[in-house]
């Protein structure tokens, strides 16, 4: 850096003693300096442990690390469905009305509320009406829990295939940092699937060869929690489980419907690598 310095000084001349200096400082020896860390952006992020104990029980029914493992697999089960032209069309004004209501509030202003059934490419994507929280399993049992759950659903016979809505409730989600903006099934909905919730119950239930029960993946979801989210507010700097039951009193006057409604034919298993449909009767 000296010399560089000194190129541009004013001066033509510098003595011998600078440059002895100057010489000295260019063959000695630098420490060598730690490289600092890598971006998280560019980390492995698949290969964190996860953090048990920051986990909510009560969210996270099905979540047991005592059976996770190398070859553990996600498994998901809702029921999907499209919706059509005008219930995007409905569902959009029903958005507008809840950010009218809570883009200013006396607690703070929430970020608007975008729907979760628009794609950004001119199509719409499909809702879903989760029946269970995402299950963690070995894939040795994943694919009997299946085979059971077919088999158990072949033999049901559903009252209806509708679905039906009483009110509008927000929903916040694991992490606390966005608020859902959801459709809650109406009581005949709810009842009509909780056999379904017990089912998956039932098939998630493994025994040894003497008859003992090994696993019981906790209990099913609660069928009075059972909701469809259509939108979604990120980013939430205000805290929202302190400022909830305020928001969903501000949204109570926003009615629903009652012909609005949801039409399904089977019964979604994700793991992560396949999907599979099951019909329901």
């Amino acid at each position: 850096m000296n010399n560089i310095k000194n190129y541009y000084s004013d001066s033509d001349s510098d003595s011998d003693q600078d440059q002895e200096k100057d010489q000295e400082e260019i063959h000695r020896p630098k420490k060598l300096q730690k490289l600092p860390p890598l971006p998280d952006i560019i980390q492995d992020q698949f290969y964190k442990s996860a953090n048990f104990k920051n986990i909510d029980s009560k969210s996270m029914r099905f979540f047991n690390p005592e059976i996770l493992g190398k070859t553990s697999q996600h498994i998901f089960n809702c029921l999907e469905f499209l919706p059509t032209k005008s219930q995007c069309q409905y569902l959009t004004h029903t958005i507008e009305d809840i950010n009218m209501l809570l883009t200013s509030t006396k607690v703070g202003k929430l970020p608007k509320f975008q729907p979760l059934y628009e794609s950004g490419l001119n199509f719409n994507i499909p809702l879903h009406v989760s029946l269970s929280p995402n299950i963690i399993m070995p894939s040795t049992l994943s694919q009997l829990f299946k085979e059971r759950l077919q088999n158990k659903l072949k033999s049901h016979k559903l009252s209806s295939k509708v679905l039906k809505f009483d009110k509008l409730v927000l929903f916040p989600n694991l992490t606390g940092s966005s608020l859902f903006a959801t459709l809650d099934l109406s009581k005949d909905s709810k009842e009509n699937l909780s056999e379904i919730l017990q089912i998956i119950n039932e098939s998630l239930e493994f025994e040894e060869d003497k008859g003992k029960l090994i696993k019981m993946l906790g209990k099913p979801f609660d069928k009075n929690s059972l909701h469809v989210s259509f939108a979604e507010s990120p980013n939430i700097a205000i805290p929202i489980l302190d400022n909830l039951n305020f928001w969903n009193e501000e949204i109570s006057i926003v009615e629903i419907n009652k012909d609005f409604q949801f039409e399904f034919d089977s019964l979604k298993i994700t793991d992560g690598l396949s999907r599979l449909s099951i019909p329901l009767k």
